[in-house]
């Protein structure tokens, strides 16, 4: 690799010179201050997955797919506190004595901070403990925590049932593991704490089976009750015991509220189907429970008492023409997704899919407060995956104003663009979506920026009124990739079957169609003169088009499996050849650059950069005034390269464990953006 990396930096760097220059706010990032990024901004908050009350009341947590988040109860408009987990947290807990914070992710791990530790130093405080959540061969994330009453025990649901025991200033010993429970498992310690209580899945291979809730002997792990939720429903999606013990509450089909002693049912609450969360008061008279909507029902009668609201409207609402209000996007199939009580039971708190936490006071019902700041797409889940709502591509307008953000996620509905502020850090609009947004690109000018969707097509949008221009693509036709000519005059689509399509942007016609005959065409990229196209495809080739002539040039050959991305750097070597770097996917793991010849397409693989990653790569972006490259992992890393001498300047962490990233410089170079798996964008420069 050396020799390679010594070719790359004789003949580049007679070309383009690194000269930092001068900026107000942020340097140009580069090589020699590239160990000096920092992060500098978070855009967005994730999706809200769980709420949790701190045992004082003072303090609300909110899971979300970036981390923990930790509003000051007493000041509710004051910005939240963040903890970084580096996972998707799904799970978040609070030990009845407040010791404790507990979060469990996506990735299966469990960690542990102490909140005094935490409220001394916020950004400084580290986890205490940090565990994973797994028992047998199953993937599953950890949708559910619970401490025993006297804090000493903490239980987690993920592919099994584990207990440890929180001994202080020990390592947590494992206490029990229940391998046969498989499923979105919850946990529910009873109130004397002699009791754990678990439904989830059946069995690794009935699913279609009744799900079951089971209690258990927290002494000695035996079995003592074993119970089918209702027939038809594979698996129980939450419990609780009432504060008194007598009653559990448990979510399957239908919300079934449970003698505890007997499992006799006691009543079966109507219309609760896809309850995601639900909540007894502290003096246990009212159950609350979210679902569709939230719901809130008398304890000792199963009978309604109100559906609280966040706004006038439905939570599924979605503005658009038909209504002449500015459009803004649906939130996901289930619209409320977590719901407690304060310590108190003054207040119930819930989150919804549109990114919102709501506040209402108890019993006169009225909305006290709506928390804002997260994002829209709260998770559906399904099995072992979660149907989210994440950016899937990114780009900046060519004045660096506005950062576009494609939301990717659900492949028939909820896709769209938010269109983000760089200096004020908010949503200024949004554009509609029409399927899963794949990529976009802003033209040249900044006049155009052109949408690519997984189920709808291509369409191009006037940027100042966001409204659609032209339509080039319709229904049913699926583009993976876009980019625009240099020059601003045409536009490349790269379809995912294979074909390339060039588009005149002025009078909206197809010009020519090359057809690759890939199985799926992942990139595209424009070279800087416009006269060539390289297509990344997902058997590991690259694809050299004249877009002129039509004819397709060459086929570089060097990954293995997918190649995600390919960008090419604009200044040329002394010989005229142009430098391209491409992405292998999860079996390939690396980085090439190559040297392409603009005249026939002949290509010379210049370096091979080996990420190091346990994953692949998923995006690549070239520096534009400096020779840094910037590559984002499947991982959640971000990677910085210096492309002369092909060494590995700075690994950024922060971002969720195994989702893949996404990144792309500020046509100034002096800001990063990286973000995807979480709906979070997260902006990197150096400061001055």
């Amino acid at each position: 690799m050396r020799n390679g990396c010594l070719v790359l930096f004789c003949v580049l760097i007679l070309v383009h010179p690194v000269v930092a220059q001068d900026d107000a706010q942020r340097q140009i990032i580069t090589a020699d201050n590239a160990a000096q990024i920092t992060r500098l901004a978070m855009l967005g908050r994730g999706w809200i997955n769980q709420l949790a009350w701190s045992p004082d009341g003072s303090i609300l947590a909110v899971a979300s797919s970036a981390g923990v988040w930790l509003h000051d109860t007493a000041d509710v408009d004051a910005p939240p506190r963040f903890l970084e987990t580096g996972a998707d947290t799904w799970s978040v807990v609070f030990s009845p004595d407040g010791r404790w914070l507990a979060a469990g992710g996506r990735d299966m791990s469990v960690q542990v901070w102490e909140m005094s530790a935490v409220s001394r130093d916020m950004a400084g405080a580290l986890p205490v403990y940090e565990l994973e959540c797994r028992v047998g061969e199953w993937w599953r994330p950890v949708e559910s925590l619970a401490f025993n009453p006297d804090g000493t025990v903490l239980a987690c649901a993920s592919d099994g049932v584990l207990l440890w025991g929180m001994g202080a200033g020990e390592e947590p010993a494992l206490i029990s593991g229940e391998p046969d429970f498989w499923g979105d498992t919850h946990v529910a310690f009873s109130p004397d704490g002699t009791t754990l209580a678990t439904t989830g899945t059946s069995s690794k291979t009935a699913t279609r089976k009744p799900g079951l809730v089971r209690q258990w002997d927290l002494q000695t792990q035996a079995l003592l009750t074993s119970w089918q939720l209702t027939e038809g429903h594979s698996t129980g999606n939450y419990v609780a015991y009432s504060p008194d013990g007598t009653l559990l509450a448990v979510a399957g089909k239908q919300v079934e509220v449970r003698d505890a002693a007997t499992g006799e049912v006691r009543y079966t609450l109507e219309n609760t189907s896809s309850t995601r969360s639900l909540a007894f008061s502290p003096d246990g008279t009212v159950l609350a429970t979210a679902a569709y909507d939230l719901a809130v029902w008398d304890v000792a009668t199963g009978t309604l008492l109100a559906r609280p609201a966040f706004d006038d409207q439905a939570f599924a609402h979605c503005f658009g023409e038909d209504t002449g209000q500015p459009w803004v996007p649906c939130p996901a199939s289930y619209d409320a997704l977590s719901v407690t009580f304060s310590p108190d039971g003054t207040t119930l708190a819930a989150a919804d899919a549109a990114g919102r936490v709501g506040l209402w006071d108890i019993p006169s019902g009225e909305r006290v407060v709506v928390l804002s700041g997260y994002n829209y797409g709260g998770a559906e889940r399904g099995g072992a995956s979660s149907d989210t709502i994440s950016k899937g591509c990114f780009a900046f307008s060519p004045d660096g104003i506005t950062l576009a953000a494609g939301a990717s996620g659900y492949i028939t509905s909820g896709g769209w663009v938010e269109l983000w502020d760089i200096d004020q850090g908010v949503i200024q609009g949004y554009l509609q979506g029409y399927g899963s947004m794949e990529d976009l690109a802003y033209s040249p000018d900044g006049a155009l920026l052109v949408t690519a969707s997984s189920l709808s097509g291509l369409r191009l949008w006037d940027t100042a009124t966001k409204t659609v221009q032209q339509v080039l693509m319709e229904y049913g036709e699926a583009v993976g990739s876009v980019a625009f000519s240099p020059d601003g005059t045409r536009l490349a689509a790269g379809l995912v079957y294979g074909e390339i399509h060039l588009w005149d942007v002025t009078t909206g016609s197809l010009l020519t169609v090359f057809e690759d005959h890939t199985e799926y065409m992942s990139s595209i990229a424009f070279s800087p003169d416009g006269i060539l196209v390289a297509a990344g495809n997902t058997d590991g080739t690259i694809q050299i088009w004249d877009v002129n002539r039509g004819e397709r040039l060459n086929t570089l050959e060097g990954h293995v499996g997918w190649v995600n991305d390919v960008d090419f750097y604009p200044p040329r070597l002394p010989d005229g050849r142009m430098v391209l770097a491409s992405a292998g996917g999860f079996e390939d793991g690396t980085v090439r650059f190559w040297g392409i010849q603009p005249g026939d397409g002949s290509a010379d693989e210049l370096v091979v950069l080996l990420s190091g990653a346990p994953a692949g790569v998923s995006s690549v972006a070239f520096a534009p005034d400096s020779m840094v490259l910037a590559s984002g992992h499947e991982d959640g890393t971000v990677r910085l390269w210096d492309a002369l001498l092909g060494e590995l300047l700075v690994t950024l962490e922060g971002q969720p464990r195994d989702l893949p990233v996404n990144v792309v410089f500020s046509p100034d170079g002096t800001l990063l953006a990286t973000g995807g798996g979480d709906g979070t964008i997260r902006l990197w420069g150096v400061p001055r």
